[in-house]
């Protein structure tokens, strides 16, 4: 298992064989990084860069209640993507650009209310999961297709009987 670190690692921390349970190091973000990196350890109510995850890891945005303990997610970023909001929340505004991702926190001063983020090392699927993905894409594929087609299909047929009965009957 990988101890949690404060600071960047010189290479790269190698994956874990299976999910944990807990963020297996705290997220690093450069140094020079415009605004700055949402360093949770301060009061703030200004904008910060949100780290982007690694390969084969899942960092996520939430705030925690101080009291309860109650954490309510706001976004996450997985797989080395942008960072992407998991529910609407009115308070944090999140906004990216094509290669970096923005929060703005309101202030935590005087607040029940902390936000972290957290990261946690995902193992690389099996050529195994890979193909059960595939086919359970072209399954659902192949079911939406059917659907759709059936849905076609009762609608000329709907067309064709409505016609078929508004069409005046010959004469004897």
């Amino acid at each position: 298992m990988v101890s949690p670190t404060a600071a960047p690692t010189a290479a790269p921390t190698p994956p874990t064989g299976s999910p944990t349970a807990s963020p297996t190091h705290a997220p690093s973000c450069s140094l020079s990084a415009v605004p700055p990196c949402c360093s949770l350890t301060e009061s703030f109510n200004r904008s910060c860069t949100l780290p982007t995850a690694g390969s084969h890891q899942l960092r996520t945005l939430s705030e925690r209640t101080v009291s309860t303990g109650v954490v309510k997610p706001i976004a996450r970023s997985y797989e080395a993507k942008l960072w992407e909001e998991v529910q609407q929340h009115s308070n944090v505004k999140i906004s990216c650009t094509t290669t970096v991702c923005k929060a703005m926190l309101p202030s935590t001063e005087n607040s029940q209310v902390k936000y972290e983020i957290r990261t946690y090392d995902v193992p690389a699927p099996s050529h195994q999961d890979l193909a059960a993905r595939l086919l359970f894409q072209t399954k659902m594929l192949t079911l939406i297709i059917t659907l759709i087609l059936t849905l076609i299909l009762t609608l000329i047929l709907t067309l064709i009987l409505t016609l078929i009965l508004t069409l005046p009957l010959p004469l004897p």
